[in-house]
């Protein structure tokens, strides 16, 4: 899953850029980390439109990756209980 996300992430970043540099032709990815350096693109409603697809993206991978570590907490948490032997057979107790 996570691999599907880095590569929606990546896909957008490039058509993110694309767009920027129809806008300004000169840009770089680095420009991108603060369009509002660039009124171009800071009021083109095309250019923030896909910016927010790309934020979008990002946060569900981020919902993603901290729901995985909480599952990671849980299933560590869940392992280390013991369970009380039974005293009639040698099984654990449900």
């Amino acid at each position: 899953m996570l691999e599907i996300f880095d590569e929606l992430m990546h896909k957008q970043q490039e058509k993110l850029l694309q767009c920027a540099r129809c806008i300004i032709p000169t840009v770089t990815t680095d420009d991108l980390l603060q369009p509002n350096d660039f009124p171009e693109l800071e009021n083109h409603p095309y250019f923030r439109y896909e910016e927010g697809v790309l934020e979008g993206i990002l946060t569900a991978r981020m919902a993603y990756l901290a729901s995985q570590q909480e599952d990671k907490k849980e299933r560590e948490k869940h392992d280390s209980v013991m369970l009380p032997s039974c005293e009639h057979e040698e099984k654990t107790c449900l």
